[in-house]
């Protein structure tokens, strides 16, 4: 989405004016669609997975506080938030949730695909609730930060992050003393067994997503305890958009063996991909408009330099990169590891030095589109097969369905008449 000059001069305060909420909404979510399919292609997944999400969502969120205006008085639209998407999306990839699929799918497997037990669904999609909850609410506290209410010291800071640890240490402490809690069968030792990979990979994952949820309850705590209330809401609504995403999203998992041949797991993604860019909109509808009484902010240096630098022309470079890798892998072409890193490193150079020499601005107009440019090749090219199944004809026409009409929704956007939004 390319970086369009305001309609107001910066240091201006902006009249009321209309928000351009709809298009800004499918833009978000139909780009948040191919990002998260992609997420999970060949050559990403986990955490490099979760950089291009990341990346895309923080580009389009920059690049909407600028387009409607007034930037440096929004209160989340300086280079920081960047970092805070950026880096919380990443974040999430840091667990796995493939073992509750079939949780979803009412089985229970030993040592998949062989020892199934019938399971009550509802687990599967609990479980794949507290993943979504985690990824979002992170995300969202990490948003939260960049623009408190009160500023805190170091005094308070201390307690900010005291708040978080308590509570990874308090829930990694519950599912370790009650296991029973939390998984299936274990009272029938099933866990003890070495044979039941698939059990003992549920008890791992379930440990590791522990800490992950007590800290994103302990930051909440923490935050209502000191009443922001902004604060609050923009982590319990990042944190609830994508934990219904995740879960809801998953009957996609049940048309397996019923359906059409198609890769239902890619339409659950996709589905988390249009919850969760419905609700970044959300909250930057409600929560990133203009403060008309709020002085225009400075960009700082660690702004310029890192969370709307450093930290972008990296996460651009590694896209590109896995890009790459994906497509290697579904041709069986050969490269080289090191091929990769060297074009990745060279590339993040010259983008720095691009950057730094554009004048002024925390984030040079080009390098928003470019970097969501990025994201669609390195996407594209990691999801072209040799040979074309149906399964792959549909998931291509979706991706360009969900760029095409991304396109379309920022032309409309164009030409919406007045479309700020003050406080």
């Amino acid at each position: 989405m390319p970086d369009l000059p305001s309609h107001t001069p910066p240091d201006v305060p902006s009249p009321r004016r209309k928000p351009a909420f709809w298009p800004a909404a499918a833009i978000f979510a139909l780009m948040g669609a191919f990002f998260w399919t992609i997420r999970g292609t060949d050559g990403f997944g986990g955490s490099q997975g979760g950089i291009l999400a990341g990346l895309g969502w923080a580009m389009l969120w920059l690049g909407f506080s600028r387009r409607f205006g007034d930037e440096r008085r929004r209160p989340y639209g300086h280079g920081h938030v960047v970092a805070a998407i950026l880096l919380g999306i990443a974040c999430g990839g840091l667990t796995g949730y493939g073992v509750y699929i079939s949780w979803v799918q009412g089985r229970f497997h030993l040592d998949y695909p062989d020892g199934v037990r019938e399971i009550a669904p509802w687990t599967g999609y609990a479980m794949l609730f507290c993943c979504g909850l985690h990824w979002g609410g992170l995300t969202g506290v990490f948003m939260a930060w960049c623009a408190p209410r009160r500023p805190l010291g170091a005094a308070g800071w201390m307690g900010r992050l005291a708040a978080g640890l308590v509570g990874a240490v308090a829930a990694y402490g519950i599912v370790v003393a009650f296991p029973s809690w939390f998984l299936p069968f274990h009272d029938e030792g099933l866990y003890a067994d070495p044979a039941n990979k698939t059990c003992l990979r549920a008890a791992g994952s379930i440990r590791n997503i522990a800490p992950h949820v007590g800290a994103y309850a302990g930051f909440l705590a923490f935050e209502a305890l000191r009443r922001d209330v902004r604060a609050v809401a923009v982590i319990s609504i990042m944190g609830l958009g994508f934990a219904l995403s995740f879960s809801l999203g998953a009957v996609w998992q049940t048309f397996y063996g019923v359906g059409p041949d198609l890769d239902w797991w890619k339409f659950w993604e996709m589905s988390i991909g249009v919850g969760g860019g419905l609700t970044f909109a959300l909250v930057f509808h409600r929560f990133n408009r203009p403060e008309a009484s709020a002085p225009p902010r400075s960009v700082t240096a660690s702004e310029r330099v890192v969370s709307a630098g450093a930290l972008v022309w990296l996460a651009t470079a590694t896209v590109l990169a896995n890009g790459l890798d994906g497509w290697s892998r579904r041709h069986g072409v050969e490269i080289p590891p090191a091929f990769g890193q060297v074009a990745g490193i060279l590339i993040a150079a010259a983008l720095g030095f691009l950057h730094l020499r554009s004048p002024g601005r925390m984030m040079p107009r080009w390098l928003i589109p470019l970097a969501l440019g990025a994201i669609v090749v390195a996407g594209f090219a990691a999801s072209l097969p040799p040979e074309l199944r149906l399964a792959d004809q549909v998931l291509l026409l979706i991706y360009l369905i969900c760029v095409a009409g991304s396109l379309g929704c920022f032309l409309w956007l164009r030409h919406v008449r007045n479309p700020l939004a003050t406080t």
